[in-house]
């Protein structure tokens, strides 16, 4: 399916650190979050569509911790 991906500045984290999404109380079916560092001190949080029907994620708070190895 599509995916939309939105980034975040997240001071201190590093390429390969572990990252930790915490996602709000509502989230649309039918999609799967994932999150990654993409470059330093950026997050990228990515939202997959995996039903193919419309869905849109409305304003809220996520929890991104990252863990550096």
């Amino acid at each position: 399916g599509a995916y939309n991906e939105v980034t975040f500045t997240l001071t201190g984290a590093a390429t390969n650190d572990l990252i930790l999404l915490g996602l709000p109380t509502s989230v649309p079916t039918g999609c799967v979050f994932d999150a990654r560092v993409s470059s330093s001190n950026v997050v990228a949080v990515r939202m997959l569509n995996v039903d193919n029907k419309n869905h849109t994620q409305n304003a809220a708070t996520y929890r991104i911790t990252a863990i550096g190895y």
